[in-house]
């Protein structure tokens, strides 16, 4: 998806359980983060249920997060930045991780959201794929078009 089209979704109150925004434009990235926050987190929520990782979490931790219930029946959003999950060649071992990951994200409750923020992403990759079925794929690439 172009991240001008996903950016106009959202504004237009259309945010998808599960959004991974790729490329070199973190500024983009950053934007599309607080676009998804903005449209499901009223300010005096954000305390409770926004939670923001600079790393990757534990399949374990992250599927928690998911999965819990938000206090006073809000949202939960989950923005997940620098993350690896979507990179080629991953380490052995991944793989358990990865099918407990992709049964979460392909059945994910209407309460929760998740923007994964990542450098690059191997389109391949199942994980990826799965990301574009239940959610977004999006790339923050600056824009090349040519001035004339």
């Amino acid at each position: 998806m172009d991240y001008s089209q996903a950016l106009a979704e959202i504004k237009a109150g259309r945010v998808r359980p599960v959004y991974l925004v790729y490329g070199e434009e973190t500024y983009l990235a950053r934007r599309l983060e607080r676009a998804v926050v903005e449209a499901l987190l009223p300010p005096a929520e954000r305390d409770m249920g926004l939670t923001v990782f600079d790393r990757d979490p534990s399949v374990a931790e992250l599927a928690n997060l998911i999965e819990t219930v938000p206090f006073m029946g809000g949202k939960n959003v989950v923005i997940i930045r620098g993350t690896g999950l979507f990179r080629a060649g991953r380490e052995e071992g991944a793989d358990q991780a990865d099918e407990r990951l992709l049964r979460l994200l392909a059945d994910m409750p209407g309460y929760s959201c998740v923007v994964f923020a990542a450098d690059s992403a191997d389109k391949r990759r199942k994980l990826f794929k799965c990301v574009e079925r239940s959610g977004a794929a999006v790339e923050a690439a600056p824009d090349r078009k040519s001035v004339v």
